[in-house]
């Protein structure tokens, strides 16, 4: 009812990483989201897109990828994304830069999805074709399961997979998922719950 952007229910909840969100949310600055030990998650800002072409441009033949924007569309989707995702929901797609080369190495996080008519959360992984293969996406996602169960309270996630992307269903077994549904126009559906 009030105009106050953040409201604290429990003061322990007040953490470094929290007031660097609460920063970076009034600076308009992408914030920090988790570490492994190997990588740094972070949101998506407007400053990161030109690294992001670049990351988008090793998968081009990757027929399981949904292409970026052209370039105009995809500063008015980000700035909407920040908005709408980000500062609503306090989770999205994130950036996952390598802590040795600071590079961009892939996009991951915690998505919206419309699955048996009740929205639920959906985690999502692409890394570029140069980083494939080195362990990356099943470390980070391993953190964005602890950080959605333990962060952002939420008990089950989803994953919703073309029935022959051989890599991510063998990836989402690994990270525990068990099937949910299968071959729904194409996709098979995943599921992992938190206990």
């Amino acid at each position: 009812m009030g105009t106050a952007p953040y409201v604290i229910y429990e003061p322990e909840e007040i953490d470094y990483y929290y007031c660097q969100k609460v920063y970076a949310r009034k600076k308009g600055l992408p914030a920090f989201i988790l570490e492994t030990e190997r990588f740094i998650v972070r949101e998506e800002g407007l400053d990161d897109l030109d690294e992001l072409y670049e990351l988008y441009d090793t998968l081009a033949d990757c027929e399981f990828i949904e292409p970026l924007y052209e370039l105009e569309k995809e500063k008015e989707f980000v700035r909407n994304y920040i908005n709408n995702m980000y500062r609503f929901f306090e989770y999205g797609m994130w950036l996952v830069y390598s802590k040795d080369t600071g590079r961009l190495v892939g996009r991951m996080g915690i998505e919206n999805r419309s699955i048996d008519g009740e929205n639920i959360q959906e985690i999502g992984y692409l890394t570029g074709k140069p980083y494939q293969n080195m362990g990356i996406a099943y470390e980070v996602c391993s953190a964005i399961k602890e950080y959605a169960n333990e962060e952002l309270g939420i008990d089950k996630l989803y994953s919703c997979i073309d029935k022959n992307n051989k890599p991510s269903i063998s990836l989402i077994h690994k990270l525990g998922f068990k099937v949910y549904a299968q071959d729904i126009d194409g996709m098979n559906i995943y599921i992992c719950e938190f206990n």
